[in-house]
């Protein structure tokens, strides 16, 4: 009776593991790695809303799980970077707003931070070099660089901050993808806009290194990098037209009136598309805030 019972279950675990146990199994190898790489890119688009919708921890969260099952793509760590940044910004306002004094970064994440950069730029170089989507390769490592050099300014690496800024250039310069513009547009916009003695010095060394600090030309590579483009982060640039149009610390009245002029859209009805697609997007609360 006893090795009638094993042949049972002998025979019962050799159906069962016949069946698949996953969406995976049961399928040869070039179909699993397809399953795989369609799961991960699901988990980077939950990513990108999460992002979009200020919820950047989440969004953290989620570009590490895509790079733990794409470890050879840049996209990870560059919107990881690119979140951890937008949480520091929205983390100096609030301290700002506070009378809080602004401290550097911490040596360690500072170092994280860095290595998420150089991670991303160093994987672009590869795909460069494999000539995979080269020219959106350029976007990114371009975008990588801007957003280190937002962290080496913050901590005071002036120096390092303007290689980077440099480097940053020389790949949005060299790249046909169409969002590359906006980063040129968004260098010589911020310059424009900087106050003080501080910004007076700045711009008129900025030509030096390849970045004039004409606003309304900054503007209008921001719109260009935005019209009719129906690609994966064309949002991010709307998102970013928003923001300008309505930071009425930086952009007075009649500034405002000739942004929504360079970019061919009202205020009100850029909020009302973006609304839809993110509800949850400080910018949009903000928004919300002021007007209703």
């Amino acid at each position: 009776m006893q090795l009638k019972r094993l042949a049972v279950i002998a025979v019962f675990l050799l159906v069962v593991a016949s069946f698949p146990v996953s969406g995976a199994e049961g399928y040869d190898n070039a179909e699993r790695k397809e399953i795989r790489r369609s799961d991960a890119e699901d988990v980077f688009r939950e990513g990108l809303l999460k992002f979009r919708n200020s919820d950047y921890a989440a969004a953290v969260e989620s570009f590490e799980k895509y790079t733990l099952r794409e470890p050879n793509d840049p996209r990870g760590p560059w919107m990881n970077l690119k979140a951890r940044c937008m949480q520091f910004r929205a983390d100096r306002k609030a301290d700002e707003t506070s009378g809080k004094k602004t401290e550097k970064i911490d040596d360690l994440y500072y170092a994280e931070l860095m290595l998420l950069a150089d991670t991303a730029i160093k994987q672009v170089q590869e795909k460069i070099l494999e000539e995979d989507k080269v020219g959106f390769y350029r976007f990114v490592a371009a975008d990588a660089l801007g957003i280190k050099g937002v962290f080496q300014k913050a901590n005071d690496n002036w120096k390092g901050g303007v290689d980077t800024a440099e480097r940053m250039r020389e790949f949005a310069e060299t790249s046909d993808y169409q969002d590359s513009k906006y980063l040129l547009g968004l260098a010589e916009y911020g310059l424009s806009l900087m106050p003080g003695l501080k910004g007076w010095i700045v711009r008129r060394a900025a030509p030096f290194y390849g970045f004039p600090s004409d606003r309304e030309h900054g503007l209008q590579l921001i719109h260009e990098a935005e019209m009719d483009n129906t690609g994966p982060f064309a949002d991010d640039i709307r998102l970013l037209m928003f923001q300008i149009l309505t930071d009425t610390k930086k952009l007075k009245d009649k500034h405002r009136r000739k942004a929504e002029e360079i970019f061919q859209v009202k205020t009100h009805d850029l909020y009302v598309r973006l609304k839809v697609l993110y509800p949850q997007n400080e910018l949009i609360r903000r928004y919300e805030g002021k007007t209703q």
